[in-house]
Formats: structure tokens, sequence, C-alpha cells
């Protein structure tokens, strides 16, 4: 990723739960937060909360995915709506602070890659062309 010019720092893994928690905290703080609100300063709801977020990230679904798929099928003051939008916010505080966890480089790799093929197609459509 590196030589694309794509750099990165990799948050450690103990840090990743407070940085949940303060994005849940914030998120409570601000009304976001419907179903949720009750059980987030319970001990342990931050790692559990990490724990399915790895989960999405091992089934390769981004946080704009999740959402997508549950707008489609829950009420809207679902828990697991709630538990997207902790997802999609503590990537946007991870961007925020210029840090990716371990799984989110491999988006970030995909995401080059399949930019580079396009690329790589498309100069190749355009040398037949000429």
């Amino acid at each position: 990723m590196r030589q694309k010019g794509s750099s990165f720092r990799i948050i450690p893994e103990q840090i990743r739960p407070a940085v949940l928690a303060r994005v849940a905290e914030r998120m409570t703080r601000d009304g976001q937060l419907q179903s949720l609100s009750e059980v987030i300063a319970f001990a342990g709801t931050h790692q559990n909360m990490i724990a399915l977020i790895d989960e999405f990230e091992r089934a390769a679904l981004a946080p704009t995915d999740v959402l997508r798929r549950l707008e489609a099928t829950a009420k809207t003051d679902s828990r697991y709506i709630d538990l997207a939008r902790v997802y999609e916010e503590y990537w946007l505080e991870l961007e925020r602070i210029g840090l990716m966890d371990q799984r989110q480089v491999g988006f970030r790799l995909r995401d080059l890659l399949s930019k580079s093929a396009a690329a790589e197609t498309s100069e190749k459509i355009m040398m037949k062309l000429q």
C-alpha cells in the first residue's frame, strides 16, 4: 500500500475499546443512540461491540454495507441500527485521528487493488482503440 502512495498507522488493539467508548459516549450524549443508550456504560459493552465490528470486518462488510442492509429490513429504532451507526462512527473517528484497525487495512488494500485493476483495464482498452 505504501508503494501506491497510501500510508497508514494501525491502532493498537488494546486502544480500540477506548476509541469506541468515546464514540459511543458522544453519540449517547448527542441523542444519536436510541436502543443502546441504556446499556452503553455497562462493563464489557465496548469490548463486545469491538468483537461485533471485527465480525463485520471479517465478513468484508463496511459500515455503509451494514447500514444499507439493516435500513432495508430493520425498524429505525432497532438496536441493530444503533450498532451499525456506532460502527460507522468508529470508522470515522479512526479516520479523524489518522489511524486504522488491522482489518481496515484489508479494506483499503482491496480498494487500491480494484482501482489499479480498473486503471490497467482502461489502459488496455485505450491501447486497442488506437
